[in-house]
C-alpha cells in the first residue's frame, strides 16, 4: 500500500546549491583560446596576445552567459558559441544543461546532457556534471539510468560532494547499506559540519533500502533517523515513520507494524499517505490477529477519491464477511457495486458484485447468488471476474444439487470461454451432472472433451473411470475397452487401484456376447479362497457390486462385503495401494448400505474408515466418503462430529466439491433446526 518509490521532496537546498554556481577556474580561462577551441592562432605582441580577454573568446562568452538573468538568452549565446572540442566544451555543456533545466525544459536539458562524456570531464566539474545529467535522466522518466550514472561516479572513489550520494539514494534501488558506509567514510565529520546533509543521508538511504527490499537495513536506518534527527528535516519525520511501519510489515513483524501504523495515523492525522497507511495497517492487524476494523474506518475516512474509498470498502467487507457479519458486509458492498457510495461506479464495482454473490451463496440464497454473478458477467463481460462469476454460479447450483440449473450455466460457460481456466472443472462436473440426470450420451461427450483437452489434469483418472462405466452402461463395449486401456497406459497406478485389468476382462466377455453373471463370479471368488487372499478380496468386491445391481440381492452383497471387511488388519499402513483401495471401496459400499437402511451410527463409522483408507490413494473419493459421514452425523444429531469431519475436509481437501457440499449441508441443516 505504501508507495516505496515516492520521495516527498527534492531537498533543493541540499542537492543543488553547489551545482548551480560551478565557477570556471582561472587556469582554464587563461588557457582558453590558445588551443583548438578557438580554431585560430595569435601572434605575440598583438592586441590578441591575451585571447581570454577578447569579447568573442569562449571563456568570455561563458562568463557573459553566467551574468545573464535570462535563461533563454544565455542558452542562445552558449549554443551559438559551443566549441567543437577543447578544454572549455565540458563547461559549455554543463552550463547548457543547467540553464535549460532551470527553465524546466528537461527534455532539452537531457539532449545536452547526452553529449556529456562525464567520465572524461575535469574533476573540478565531474560531480556537478554527473549530478545534473542524472537529474535530467530522472526528470525524463529514466530513474534506473540516473541511478546507474550516479553509482558509477561513486564507485570511482573520487566524488567529494555529499549531494551526489544523496541523489543516488533518492533514485537508487540497490547497495544502500554499502553506499551509506562509503558516505560515512568519505565524510567522517559531516554530522557536525553539515548536519542537514548527514540526516538527509539517513532518510534517503532508508528509502533506497525500501526500494531494494532490504527491510532490515531500512528499518534500522529509518529508526536511527527518527530517533536522532531532532529538528533537522522535521518535515520528513512523518515519512520515515510510515516507511518504518511498512518495513516492519514486510519483515512479518505484524503486531509491531500495526502498532507503528497506528502511531503514525494518530500523530499525522492529515498526512497525504494516511489512506495507504491505514490500509496496510489493517492488513498487518489481520496477520497479527488483532482488530483491523478501526484501520478500515480510517481508510474510508482518509480515502482521497472514489476508487480508494471503494478499495477500502472492499477490504472492510471482506473482514466482516470472514466474521460472518454478512448484513454489514452486504450493505457496504452494495454502495460500491451501484456507485452510490463512490459518486459513480469505480473499477472495484465488479469485485463488489462478485462478493455480493459469494455472500448470497454462503447465506443459502442461490437464486440471488446467480443473479449477482450473472449481472457481473453481463455488465462487465471483459472483466477477469466475469468468467469466474459464471463458473461459480453453475458450481453453486451443482453443489446445491440443482443439476439442471447447473448445466444451464456450465453450458453458457463452455460457449463463452472455450479455453477458460475453469473449463476442466466445468467439463468434469457437467459430465457428472449429465450422468446423474440420465443423459449418459451427453456425459460421455463432456468427459471425452475433458480427457482430450486436459490430459494432465488431476481430474482425468476419475474421468477415465466414469467414461468406462458410461460406455458399459450404453453397451458400447469396444469404446469402453479402448478407454480402459488408455487409462491403464496413461495412469497405470490409478488404473491398478481401480482394478482396470479385471474390468477389461469383463468388458471383453461382454463384447463377445458372454454374460459374467454373479454365479460365475461367485465360483471365481471361491476358487480364489474368498476373502483370505488379496485376489479373492478383489473378486469379492466385484461380486458384491454385481449383486448390488439387483436390489433383491442387497443382502448377499452385504454379506460378501462384511466378510472382506473382517479381514482388514488393525494397522493398515503396510497395505499396498490396491489393497487399500479394495478395503476402502468395501467400507464405502457398506457405509452406503447402512445409510440407506437408516443405521446412521454404523454408516458414519464405515464411511470414516473408507475416507481414512482412500486418503493416501484417492483424495476425491476420500472427500466423498467423509461427506457421507457428515450427512450421517447430522442425521443422527451429532453436529459436533459433523463439524469435526468437515474440518478434516477443509484442511485436507479445501478445493473439493465434496468439502463445499459438506459445509453447505451443515449450515443448512443447523439453520433449519435453529442451531
Amino acid at each position: 500500500m505504501v508507495d516505496v518509490y515516492r520521495v516527498p521532496h527534492v531537498f533543493p537546498a541540499l542537492l543543488c546549491a553547489l551545482m548551480l554556481q560551478a565557477s570556471v577556474p582561472q587556469h582554464i580561462v587563461a588557457q582558453a583560446g590558445t588551443g583548438s577551441s578557438t580554431g585560430s592562432g595569435t601572434s605575440p605582441g598583438s592586441t590578441e596576445s591575451n585571447p581570454a580577454e577578447l569579447p568573442d573568446s569562449p571563456a568570455s562568452i561563458l562568463s557573459r552567459s553566467r551574468a545573464m538573468a535570462s535563461h533563454a538568452q544565455a542558452v542562445t549565446l552558449l549554443e551559438k558559441a559551443l566549441p567543437r572540442s577543447g578544454s572549455l566544451k565540458p563547461w559549455f555543456l554543463l552550463e547548457l544543461v543547467i540553464r535549460t533545466a532551470s527553465s524546466d525544459k528537461w527534455k532539452e536539458s537531457l539532449g545536452w546532457a547526452e553529449l556529456m562524456d562525464v567520465g572524461s570531464f575535469p574533476e573540478e566539474i565531474a560531480d556537478a556534471s554527473v549530478w545534473w545529467k542524472s537529474e535530467a535522466l530522472r526528470q525524463n522518466g529514466k530513474p534506473d539510468s540516473s541511478a546507474a550514472l550516479l553509482l558509477s561516479r561513486l564507485e570511482t572513489g573520487k566524488s567529494s560532494e555529499p549531494a551526489v550520494y544523496l541523489a543516488y539514494f533518492r533514485t537508487g534501488s540497490s547497495r544502500s547499506e554499502e553506499v551509506l558506509a562509503r558516505f560515512d567514510a568519505s565524510f567522517p565529520s559531516i554530522k557536525h559540519t553539515d548536519p542537514g546533509s548527514y540526516y538527509a543521508s539517513r532518510y534517503l538511504a532508508g528509502l533506497c533500502a525500501v526500494r531494494e527490499a532490504d527491510w532490515e537495513f531500512a528499518l534500522s536506518v529509518l529508526t536511527r533517523f527518527s530517533e536522532t534527527a531532532g529538528s533537522y528535516l522535521s518535515d520528513y519525520q512523518s515519512w520515515a515513520s510510515a516507511y518504518r511501519a511498512y518495513s516492519l510489515y514486510r519483515l512479518g513483524r505484524f503486531d509491531q507494524s500495526a502498532a507503528a501504523f497506528s502511531l503514525f495515523l494518530d500523530t499525522w492525522k492529515l498526512h497525504p499517505y494516511g489512506w495507504q497507511a491505514a490500509m496496510t495497517g489493517a492488513l498487518a492487524s489481520v496477520q497479527a490477529g488483532g482488530d483491523p476494523l478501526p484501520f478500515t474506518d480510517q481508510a474510508l475516512n482518509r480515502a482521497p477519491n472514489g476508487a480508494s474509498y471503494a478499495e477500502a470498502a472492499i477490504l472492510r467487507a471482506s473482514i466482516l464477511a470472514d466474521r460472518k457479519d454478512f448484513d454489514r458486509a452486504e450493505a457496504i458492498l452494495k454502495g460500491v457495486a451501484d456507485g452510490s457510495a463512490t459518486k459513480s461506479r469505480t473499477a472495484f464495482a465488479p469485485r463488489a458484485l462478485f462478493m455480493l454473490g459469494e455472500i448470497a451463496a454462503r447465506t443459502h440464497r442461490p437464486e440471488l447468488a446467480e443473479q449477482q454473478w450473472t449481472a457481473l458477467a453481463s455488465s462487465w463481460p471483459k472483466d477477469p471476474l466475469a468468467e469466474e462469476a459464471v463458473f461459480r454460479a453453475g458450481e453453486n447450483w451443482y453443489i446445491a444439487g440443482n443439476l439442471p440449473r447447473a448445466l444451464s450455466l456450465f453450458t453458457r460457460y463452455r460457449q463463452t470461454w472455450i479455453s477458460g481456466k475453469y473449463l476442466d472443472l466445468v467439463l468434469r462436473n457437467g459430465g457428472d451432472a449429465h450422468s446423474r440426470t440420465g443423459a449418459t450420451d451427453l456425459a460421455i461427450l463432456w468427459w471425452e472433451d475433458l480427457v482430450r483437452k486436459y490430459p494432465d489434469s488431476s481430474a482425468i483418472p476419475r474421468a477415465y473411470s466414469e467414461l468406462v462405466a458410461a460406455y458399459r452402461k450404453k453397451h458400447e463395449y469396444e469404446a469402453a475397452i479402448w478407454t480402459a486401456q488408455q487409462y491403464r497406459k496413461t495412469f497405470p497406478e490409478e488404473a491398478t487401484l481401480d482394478d482396470m485389468d479385471a474390468e477389461i476382462a469383463t468388458l471383453t466377455k461382454l463384447k463377445n456376447g458372454e454374460n459374467p453373471s454373479s454365479a460365475s463370479l461367485y465360483v471365481d471368488w471361491t476358487r480364489a479362497s474368498r476373502a483370505s487372499t488379496s485376489s479373492g478380496r478383489a473378486l469379492g468386491l466385484r461380486l458384491a457390486r454385481t449383486y448390488l445391481e439387483d436390489y433383491s440381492k442387497r443382502g448377499e452383497a452385504a454379506a460378501v462385503l462384511a466378510e472382506i471387511a473382517a479381514e482388514m488388519p488393525a494397522k493398515t499402513d503396510r497395505l499396498s495401494g490396491p489393497e487399500k483401495n479394495t478395503y476402502a471401496a468395501v467400507w464405502s459400499l457398506l457405509g452406503n448400505l447402512h445409510r440407506e437402511d437408516g443405521d446412521y451410527a454404523q454408516a458414519s463409522k464405515d464411511l470414516l474408515t473408507a475416507g481414512m483408507l482412500y486418503a493416501s490413494t484417492d483424495g476425491e473419493r476420500a472427500a466423498e466418503a467423509l461427506y457421507g459421514a457428515v450427512d450421517c452425523f447430522l442425521q443422527s444429531g451429532k453436529s459436533a462430529d459433523a463439524r469435526s469431519a468437515a474440518d478434516t475436509l477443509e484442511s485436507s481437501w479445501p478445493d473439493s466439491v465434496w468439502t463445499r457440499r459438506a459445509i453447505l449441508l451443515i449450515e443448512t441443516t443447523l439453520k433449519d433446526k435453529g442451531v
